[in-house]
C-alpha cells in the first residue's frame, strides 16, 4: 500500500507531462488521440461548483482579506512600537 503512495507523485507528473506533450502536437493526428484519455478524465474528475461552494469560497476570501488588512495594521503598530522602544539601539 505504502509504493502506491511513494509511486503516486512520479504517475502523476509521468501523466502531466505526457497531457502537455501531446497538447503541444495537436496538429499530427495520430499523436493527437494519445490525449483524448487524459482529457476525458479530466472531464469525468473536475466539474462546475454549486452555488453552497461559491458562497463558502467568497465568505472565505473575504475572511482572507479581512485577516490580511488585520495583520497589515498590526505589522504598522508593531513598527511604530519599536522605533519608540527604549531598546532601540539608535537612542540608547
Amino acid at each position: 500500500m505504502y509504493i502506491r503512495i511513494l509511486l503516486l507523485p512520479i504517475v502523476i507528473g509521468l501523466s502531466f507531462e505526457l497531457l502537455r506533450i501531446t497538447n503541444a502536437v495537436r496538429e499530427i493526428p495520430v499523436l493527437r488521440y494519445l490525449g483524448y484519455p487524459g482529457l476525458w478524465l479530466q472531464l469525468l474528475t473536475t466539474k462546475e461548483p454549486n452555488d453552497e461552494q461559491v458562497e463558502v469560497s467568497i465568505a472565505s476570501f473575504n475572511r482572507m482579506l479581512e485577516l490580511d488588512a488585520s495583520l497589515e495594521e498590526s505589522n504598522g503598530l508593531l513598527l511604530s512600537e519599536a522605533s519608540h522602544s527604549s531598546l532601540d539601539p539608535v537612542k540608547g
